[in-house]
């Protein structure tokens, strides 16, 4: 196979699993539950994106010497990358940003409207 034709087929191959890490999930019924219940589509979807991401690392090496194809062979790899740099900003803006911030609430802190009464055990407990 030529290494044009190698570039085209992992081309097509990469914009297929691209557009299945959007289309399939959006297709697959969630399970689980509780906490979890939809956390199949989510793993669906970075299970497509990283065989994408994969697939965009082999482009780079096999694109043309020159043409259109040499310069569009980065754009694979380069939402490859927006997609990573987006997760880390998440991580990191989940892990050091206060939950607080912006949040004031001058409301002041008034007793129940009713006392609370423990519950006694009935019969048979």
């Amino acid at each position: 196979m030529q290494r044009r034709h190698l570039f085209r087929a992992v081309l097509i191959l990469w914009a297929g699993l691209w557009l299945g890490s959007l289309v399939v999930p959006a297709f697959q019924a969630p399970t689980g539950d509780g906490f979890t219940r939809g956390l199949n589509r989510v793993t669906t979807f970075f299970g497509f994106q990283i065989a994408a991401a994969l697939a965009a690392l082999i482009l780079v090496p096999l694109r043309p010497a020159s043409g259109w194809a040499r310069r569009a062979a980065w754009i694979p790899a380069a939402l490859a990358a927006l997609l990573a740099l987006l997760m880390l900003g998440l991580i990191l803006n989940a892990e050091y940003a206060s939950p607080l911030d912006g949040i004031t609430d001058d409301r002041p802190v008034t007793a129940p409207a009713t006392p609370t009464m423990p519950v006694k055990p009935t019969v048979g407990d």
